[in-house]
């Protein structure tokens, strides 16, 4: 039944364009937060995404909802060590999916200052850890990706200014039995400003995302395992962020974002694309 509906739905989705969505659950996600590098910190992140109607109706609809443990550890003065792990739900009209997902981790080295600014290189992974065939539902149902990816991220940072760059290298095929979905690796561009207070940061960001190749899933009109790629899916995106963070003390803050595509993506296929997400939080920073 719902390798039936994959047919049809995948045939409309290459015949028609959605509303503007944008992949802010990506890559991007690593950063989304005010934080401080280089210190001890924990943080417990609530985040809501909306994907949006739009012409795939296996995805079309849904609803994500993601309660997320993260923590950096300092070593070595100008190391660091980021780590994240999510409970994600997702809820939409084929039916309703939890559980735990994918653990990310990065490792952050500072290369030397240039003035003001700090160089930084990262390198990390997001590791396959979520199961992705829950309930038979296909893959942008599920609470992870279905793949190790690797993660490279170089940053310049001052006081007030950002700006970074990451490489996403997607990783294996998914073993989601409905789309058995193959990403196509990201390159990621990011800049801003945040203006620093004693009590509250706010900051703005804008952040370009460009899959290098197009996503493909198994071909709903084949009987074997044949694959196809998916048009559009590897369209241009960018994103406009806003974060805030207020400070009660030098230990505890409050964090919040909200998320805004200024861009179309045409597919859902991989659950990653949100029409507006939305987070807030509590840090502790030692």
């Amino acid at each position: 039944m719902k390798r039936s509906l994959l047919i049809v739905t995948l045939l409309a989705a290459f015949s028609q364009q959605t509303m503007a969505q944008s992949a802010d659950a990506g890559i991007a996600s690593v950063e989304n937060q005010i934080r401080d590098r280089w210190r001890h910190s924990i943080m417990l992140t609530y985040m809501y995404g909306s994907g949006g109607t739009g012409a795939d109706s296996t995805s079309s609809g849904l609803n994500y909802h993601s309660l997320m443990l993260s923590g950096e550890v300092s070593i070595f003065g100008g190391t660091s060590i980021w780590g994240a792990l999510p409970l994600n739900q997702q809820d939409g009209p084929l039916g309703n999916v939890s559980g735990i997902g994918d653990l990310m981790l990065i490792v952050n080295q500072k290369l030397f200052g240039i003035s003001s600014v700090e160089v930084s290189l990262g390198v990390g992974a997001r590791f396959g850890t979520a199961t992705v065939n829950e309930d038979s539902l296909p893959q942008s149902y599920q609470s992870g990706l279905g793949s190790t990816d690797l993660l490279l991220e170089a940053d310049f940072i001052s006081k007030n200014v950002n700006f970074g760059m990451g490489y996403q290298l997607a990783g294996k095929r998914s073993i989601n039995s409905i789309t058995r979905l193959k990403r196509g690796d990201e390159l990621m561009f990011r800049g801003g400003y945040t203006y620093r207070g004693d009590l509250i940061d706010l900051g703005g960001e804008f952040v370009a995302i460009k899959p290098l190749q197009e996503s493909s899933v198994l071909n709903p009109l084949s009987q074997g395992a044949e694959f196809i790629n998916i048009p559009e899916s590897d369209e241009f995106q960018v994103d406009l962020l806003v974060k805030a963070r207020y400070h009660f003390s030098e230990l505890f803050g409050l964090t919040g974002t909200i998320s805004v595509p200024l861009t179309k993506r045409n597919t859902n296929v991989d659950g990653l694309t949100r029409v507006f997400a939305a987070s807030f939080g509590i840090s502790l920073d030692l």
